[in-house]
């Protein structure tokens, strides 16, 4: 009976004071910390708003002129810099009108200084050679437009992206 005495209650006894030597030996090699809260000084606080992303440049490209597509020279996710053809209309009737009125233009213009010499020798009225310089302006209005239309026949690329 003194050995199960024994057992039942000295045991129990000497393992708590087993686990309260470990405990103490652990308490020894913890070492504490300071903590402290991260925060940002002279920020204003943050705010959320719903929104899009939205590209900060965005281009609704068309050609001026009509016409037949001829190329599509870059496809959708090129990288293109400004400037740069993304596409082209056939330009054969635009390039045959410019040179129809450039023929037109040489010969007005051949007639218009020959009408400016003759008034200045007094050989030509005032209001013939107004006629002359004032179809001589039409003309090269008129080509001016025609050279555009031309260049209008290649859509280019308005900034990099």
């Amino acid at each position: 009976m003194k050995t199960t005495y024994f057992i039942s209650i000295a045991l129990p006894g000497l393992l708590l004071l087993a686990c309260h030597v470990r405990e103490n030996s652990r308490r020894e090699t913890t070492r504490s910390v300071k903590t402290g809260v991260a925060s940002v000084y002279n920020v204003a606080p943050s705010r959320y708003f719903p929104g899009k992303v939205k590209a900060s440049e965005e281009a609704r490209v068309a050609f001026k002129v009509a016409g037949k597509i001829a190329s599509m020279r870059v496809v959708a996710g090129d990288r293109v810099k400004k400037g740069d053809t993304l596409a082209a209309i056939e330009d054969r009737d635009y390039r045959l009108q410019l040179a129809a009125t450039e023929a037109e233009y040489r010969g007005v213009e051949a007639g218009a200084r020959r009408v400016i010499a003759l008034h200045e020798l007094g050989s030509v009225t005032p209001n013939d050679r107004d006629k002359a310089v004032y179809g001589l302006q039409q003309i090269a209005a008129k080509r001016a437009v025609h050279a555009n239309a031309l260049a209008d026949t290649r859509l280019l690329a308005p900034f990099d992206g």
